[in-house]
Order: structure tokens, then C-alpha cells, then sequence
């Protein structure tokens, strides 16, 4: 599962991936989102042939992976894979990729993680008292545990801002009146 708050980091798919190479992200029919990663010859034939277009797997774009992550090609293929995962749901996308053996997962919001049930039976979220306010406040939890060295989440770190007469004075060695304009203490 991949997280992501495409809210307000949305972007679009075929043409601002290039970094992910491998991986890419699709909008399903009901508007969530599922990231497909494809780089192995194996999975990549596995999607053609579940998109009904084992044509592709001779194409000569697509013949490797490093033929299929070429700006153009990687376009090309994307726009097919998007009209077909942007006629279904999410769900049964997922279930006919597991099914046929191609690698992808949902894009899961902070919310959709805090309720799912992998994570919450793998203790992947932690409710911690925010020092400050005293709030309960949910964050990740530390990723890697291990039976002979265990781990916890020990603090959930400082407010916005609270670092920052430090920073201005004994850092950057500001004098007073202008760290406490900095700060609004004027």
C-alpha cells in the first residue's frame, strides 16, 4: 500500500512520473487510486494479457523494460493502462491484478491507513499525547521492529516554530530584536 494525500499533491499521471520509472499511479472509476509497479518481463506480459492487449508484449516499444520506461513509450503505455483501470473500480482493478500476478496496491490517505486493518494489526499507527496541547495525535509508528530489539516511539517531536529562537540567536547569531520581530514578539 502506498500513501499519498492527492488532495493537494495531485498530479498528473502520464506526463509528471518520470522519476518513478517503475512505478506508476491510476485513478479508477471511483476516483481512488492504485500504483502499479511493472518492471519485471514477467509482470509486464502478466498486464498486457490482463488488459486484453497481449499484442503489446511484441511491440517493439515495449519489448523491455528499459524500451517501456522511454518518455514516449512510457506515455504511450500509460494512456492505455489508464483507460482501462479508469473504467473500473478500485477494488475489482486490485482483485483482477492479484489474480493474474501483476504487482500494484492502493493509494491509501493518512485516514484510509488509520482505519485499515493491516496496519492497525501490524501496529503501524500510534496515538501519542502531543506535549504541548496534551491532544492525542496519530502518526506513524516506528517501521522497523524486531522481536530482540524492541522499539517504540518515544517522542512525536516539537511544534512548528519551536526551534526557531535557537536557530536565529546561537545559528544564524541574530541579536534579540530581530529574532523577537522574526518571532512576532514585537
Amino acid at each position: 500500500m502506498f500513501i499519498n494525500n492527492f488532495t493537494t499533491n495531485r498530479f498528473d499521471v502520464v506526463e509528471n512520473q518520470s522519476a518513478f520509472k517503475m512505478l506508476f499511479i491510476y485513478e479508477a472509476s471511483d476516483h481512488h487510486h492504485i500504483a502499479l509497479s511493472c518492471s519485471s518481463q514477467g509482470t509486464w506480459e502478466n498486464l498486457a494479457r490482463t488488459l486484453g492487449r497481449a499484442e503489446l508484449i511484441d511491440d517493439s516499444r515495449f519489448l523491455t523494460n528499459a524500451d517501456r520506461i522511454k518518455p514516449e513509450n512510457r506515455i504511450a503505455l500509460n494512456q492505455v493502462i489508464s483507460a482501462w483501470v479508469s473504467d473500473r473500480p478500485a477494488e475489482e482493478v486490485l482483485s483482477i491484478f492479484e489474480t493474474h500476478g501483476v504487482t500494484a496496491g492502493p493509494v491509501l490517505s493518512f485516514d484510509e491507513i488509520a482505519k485499515d486493518e493491516h496496519y492497525i494489526a501490524r501496529e503501524s499507527i500510534m496515538t501519542v499525547q502531543e506535549p504541548i496541547t496534551g491532544k492525542n495525535a496519530q502518526m506513524p509508528n516506528v517501521p522497523f521492529r524486531m522481536s530482540e530489539s524492541p522499539s517504540n516511539l518515544r517522542f512525536p517531536g516539537l511544534p512548528v516554530g519551536a526551534g526557531n529562537e535557537v536557530v536565529f540567536k546561537e545559528i544564524l547569531n541574530y541579536d534579540d530584536d530581530k529574532c523577537d520581530s522574526l518571532m512576532g514578539k514585537e
